[in-house]
């Protein structure tokens, strides 16, 4: 199949919970990082999915190097730093991914959830708020923001927000 084919057809496999399947299609096309950052990307996110953190991680490094400025594999770069549980690496690779292109809410949405973890209330409510605002009907964003306001405390308004959340996103 094509480019464009491949990678949404594995997108799709990876929607519906079938890493492997996506794995399969991708890793063709990424050659281990030297190939299609966007396959590389969504390879790694696969591999994540996998429960293949330090594959995820290899691959990434080795796409990096090829493509330093790659929007996908930055924020890839920084959900494997999360999950691994490196929140430094995380916030740094999110902050770099929010300079290079700030109208990217999943920079803004990475960001913000990594400070949510790290419970810098402030830091976290300005990157979460950014996010939303690019991207008002995103899933999960809503959520990871009632989760802040639990965070710190604000019951009702977290109620408020959770439910919210999940008039937006029923399934969350």
């Amino acid at each position: 199949p094509s480019r464009e084919r491949a990678v949404l057809s594995a997108d799709m496999a990876l929607f519906l919970g079938r890493a492997n399947d996506a794995i399969t299609l991708l890793e063709p096309l990424s050659r281990q990082g030297a190939g299609d950052p966007m396959a590389s990307a969504l390879l790694a996110r696969a591999l994540l999915v996998a429960g293949r953190i330090q594959d995820a991680g290899v691959l990434l490094q080795a796409a990096q190097a090829q493509y330093p400025n790659d929007r996908e594999i930055v924020l890839a770069l920084g959900d494997v730093a999360r999950l691994q549980g490196d929140a430094d690496a995380a916030l740094r690779w999110f902050t770099q991914a929010t300079v290079a292109y700030p109208q990217s809410h999943e920079a803004w949405f990475g960001l913000g959830r990594v400070q949510t973890e790290k419970e810098n209330v402030g830091a976290a409510t300005g990157a979460l708020d950014q996010a939303i605002s690019l991207a008002p009907q995103a899933p999960g964003y809503h959520g990871e923001r009632a989760t802040l306001l639990a965070l710190t405390g604000s019951t009702s308004a977290a109620r408020a927000a959770f439910d919210d959340a999940l008039q937006r996103q029923p399934d969350d």
